[in-house]
């Protein structure tokens, strides 16, 4: 089972994540689910980045040909930011790829939330633990998810609804 993290990793508030994901969350789940692995996936890690990959279960790819792959292998798309503004673009692209994301309320800023939207909101870390395990041990709740997160994205995000809403703008 495998959980992603994908951002560029020389962001600030990309590295803060990766970090206290990888050191405060990802302990408590691999606590209660051994065999899941997460992976840092993006562009130009930084040293404290990189540092995580000698963590349980825990891999920093750096930049990879092809960021869909990462996202239809994984069970879970993660995005806890607790720093940084704006929408969230690469929660909209593991939502397009039907990938359920566990986001924190900042992670997911601007967009639908909900399991009918394929994003589930945990601000505190062993929320966020708690709700990545639930999904690791539910595959099909997580396939549901994930399948309603790229419903929302064809819905909601489409070239036609976005243009339409600049036009009426």
């Amino acid at each position: 089972p495998l959980v992603v993290f994908t951002r560029a990793m020389n962001f600030p508030p990309n590295e803060q994540a990766a970090c206290r994901l990888a050191r405060t969350i990802w302990p408590q789940v691999v606590a209660r689910a051994p065999h899941a692995r997460l992976a840092l996936v993006g562009a130009d890690p930084t040293p404290r980045v990189r540092a995580l990959a000698e963590l349980h279960n825990v891999t920093v790819t750096g930049r990879v040909d092809d960021m869909h792959e990462w996202l239809r292998r994984a069970c879970v798309a993660t995005a806890p930011m607790f720093s940084g503004t704006g929408m969230k673009n690469k929660v909209l692209e593991a939502c397009a790829t039907a990938c359920p994301v566990v986001a924190t309320a900042m992670g997911a800023a601007g967009m639908p939330v909900g399991e009918s939207n394929g994003i589930l909101i945990a601000d505190e870390p062993t929320a966020f633990a708690g709700t990545l395990i639930a999904l690791l041990s539910d595959s099909r709740r997580a396939e549901e998810i994930g399948l309603a997160g790229a419903a929302m994205v064809r819905d909601r995000f489409n070239w036609d609804r976005v243009a339409d809403t600049l036009w009426t703008i």
